[in-house]
């Protein structure tokens, strides 16, 4: 993941080992990102108050699914669409890619591809 992408309050995924007798293996964890250096960067679960410091090596992109679009306020219009901001701004889910577009009611309005929740915040923080 490129780092240099990532704001404070981004949601990323957390790689971790998880050492449980009979469950060993590598997990992820959706975290807020809370402080960047040039070789590490805070986090933090959003459920809980822990902070880790980690390597960049163990931060992933997290997945943008619907699940979060309608966590960050969006309001489901038809199908797998999505808006926010009186529809200024709308997400479509496709079968093989995640629109944002911007004033949304135009007739041909502008629109960038988007695969991560931290790619939709900072579009979102940028415009707002």
């Amino acid at each position: 993941m490129n780092t240099k992408e990532l704001r404070l309050g981004n949601f990323i995924n957390r790689r971790y080992w998880n050492s449980e007798p009979n469950n060993e293996k590598y997990c992820t964890e959706v975290n807020v990102v809370t402080w960047i250096s040039p070789s590490n960067i805070n986090v933090s679960p959003i459920i809980s108050k822990e902070k880790f410091r980690i390597a960049k090596d163990d931060i992933l992109p997290a997945e943008l699914t619907e699940y979060w679009v309608r966590k960050f306020g969006f309001t489901h219009i038809e199908n797998k669409t999505y808006i926010i901001d009186d529809g200024n701004y709308e997400v479509q889910f496709f079968d093989d890619c995640i629109r944002f577009y911007i004033a949304a009611y135009m007739d041909s309005p502008p629109s960038v591809e988007i695969k991560y929740i931290h790619e939709l915040q900072n579009l979102y923080f940028f415009l707002s």
